[in-house]
């Protein structure tokens, strides 16, 4: 049995390397012919990231294209409660308030914060609570 699913993250950054873009185009006809899927993730379409090989580029056009955006307030907010319930943190709403108005605003920050306060509460045995993300930003 084959994989099920390849993920090559920045595409966009072997664009104009001929020997990349045959790795690329070569992997993606093999995912094809064992019915492998694909996901790949660029900062631009296709069509916008200047690869050379006119054939890679159409081929990686063919699929389903989403755009990803920078999560606003109400979604940060989102997502600190449901990687703290992930983790089987239990946030009350004016520690997610905190921890969003305070800490760093990347999507990555946050997560890497909430596994760092998963860490260090079971090590010290403390509750999550305000005073102890204060002491921990």
């Amino acid at each position: 049995h084959y994989l099920d699913l390849i993920c090559v993250d920045d595409v966009d950054m072997v664009a104009g390397r001929a020997d990349w873009e045959e790795a690329l185009f070569s992997l993606y006809n093999l995912a094809h012919e064992y019915h492998c899927l694909l996901v790949f993730t660029a900062r631009n379409g296709p069509e916008e990231c200047g690869f050379g090989l006119a054939d890679l580029s159409s081929r990686l056009a063919w699929g389903t294209r989403y755009n990803l955006v920078e999560l606003d307030d109400n979604g940060k907010k989102e997502l600190i409660a449901l990687r703290a319930t992930a983790l089987g943190l239990d946030l009350e709403p004016k520690v997610i308030e905190y921890i969003l108005r305070r800490a760093e605003r990347s999507t990555s920050q946050i997560i890497s914060f909430l596994e760092q306060l998963d860490s260090r509460s079971l090590a010290g045995q403390r509750r999550i609570t305000l005073p102890f993300v204060r002491s921990e930003l």
